[in-house]
């Protein structure tokens, strides 16, 4: 969906009934007029005199459970946050509509919960399992950076792929080392783990790799931990 201008805000619903999560990244290689690769990725909208209560009232209108302002005017709608993390987001915008309110930062949003804790929406048969790659990983030894042509000890070096996993069906194959995941330099095995983490089962990534002393890019689709 793409950002909608609207000219004035709606009488606002009260925020009480709502819980504030914290500040969280946003993804700056997302979509700028956009959801797509952002980290509330169902709908935005921008309003010249946004305020907390008035992108609270858009999101619950569209039935998202997470509701996110940036940068001032912008709201952001989703079932799901945090994928970027937390890390260097600042959120110190005031609103445009309510100075006295914060709303978010540059590529940072103040994100609520609008059902204050209550159980996330099911999204289907994977909905609440854990995001699932198949992949068991290492820090890449010193030996195998310099013989592979990679140089530096950087990425994570998969030992092994489970068959028939997201992995596997992606064409990952062991000694692989995975440099970036959905846009994030992975520095090592470590890095790589809250990666995987902050997907969505059904989410597809792009996993750049180095094999065969080049890099190439491969995308997979997160599954289930618990999936049958």
């Amino acid at each position: 969906m793409m950002l909608a201008a609207f000219a004035c805000a709606a009488p606002a619903q009260s925020v009480q009934d709502a819980k504030a999560l914290g500040c969280f990244a946003d993804n700056r290689d997302g979509d700028p007029q956009g959801v797509r690769g952002r980290d509330l990725d169902g709908a935005a909208f921008r309003d010249p005199s946004m305020t907390v209560a008035r992108c609270l009232d858009l999101c619950r209108a569209q039935g998202f459970r997470y509701a996110g302002l940036q940068d001032g005017s912008a709201c952001f709608c989703g079932n799901g946050y945090g994928r970027y993390g937390s890390g260097g987001a600042v959120c110190e915008t005031a609103c445009a509509g309510d100075p006295a309110r914060t709303c978010g930062g540059e590529w940072a949003n103040s994100v609520w919960d609008l059902q204050q804790g209550a159980p996330a929406p099911s999204t289907g048969p994977t909905a609440g399992q854990a995001p699932w790659l198949g992949l068991q990983i290492q820090n890449v030894p010193d030996d195998i950076a310099a013989s592979s042509g990679l140089g530096a000890p950087l990425g994570a070096l998969v030992a092994g792929v489970t068959a028939g996993g997201p992995a596997d069906r992606a064409g990952l194959r062991q000694g692989d080392i995975v440099l970036r995941f959905n846009g994030t330099g992975i520095a090592n095995a470590r890095a790589l783990v809250p990666e995987i983490a902050r997907t969505r089962t059904g989410d597809a990534v792009e996993i750049e790799i180095f094999r065969d002393g080049a890099r190439q890019v491969v995308t997979a689709t997160i599954g289930a931990r618990n999936a049958p």
